[in-house]
């Protein structure tokens, strides 16, 4: 059984502020997210809170911006999502501020999955479509 219902992958560049709105909007509608800022404590090792929240997520979020796409973390993250991928685990790419053909440059493999972009919706809206996927899939 999986301990979150969602994993947020972000660049801490450009994207934390935007990602704590979101998982608070998430949170307040009772999802559980692993999001770094709040799961991963001073002194912890990263890399294996990282994977357990990838290993233990139904969902990844990846909110795919400039920075994301730079960044050697965020590519890690999606590589181990994607090498844990069947049909219990569901990824969501977000775009914000980049192209899908950015997107599928850089991951190829994300090139058949849905994505929306972050312009398109509000916040508390983004949420709502994760309630709703997480309701869909149990």
């Amino acid at each position: 059984m999986d301990k979150y219902d969602v994993f947020i992958s972000y660049s801490s560049k450009d994207s934390q502020n935007y990602a704590t709105k979101l998982v608070n909007e998430m949170q307040k509608l009772g999802i559980k997210t692993f999001y770094d800022m709040k799961d991963i404590d001073w002194g912890d090792n990263i890399s294996e809170k990282i994977n357990g929240g990838l290993l233990n997520s139904k969902i990844g979020l990846f909110i795919i911006s400039k920075g994301f796409l730079n960044s050697n973390w965020t590519d890690y993250e999606v590589k181990e999502f994607m090498g844990h991928l069947d049909k219990e685990k569901t990824i969501l790419p977000l775009l914000r501020g980049v192209t899908k053909a950015k997107l599928i440059n850089k991951y190829p493999e994300l090139g058949n999955i849905r994505f929306v972009h972050s312009k398109n919706y509000k916040i508390d809206q983004l949420a709502y479509k994760i309630k709703k996927i997480l309701i869909k899939r149990n």
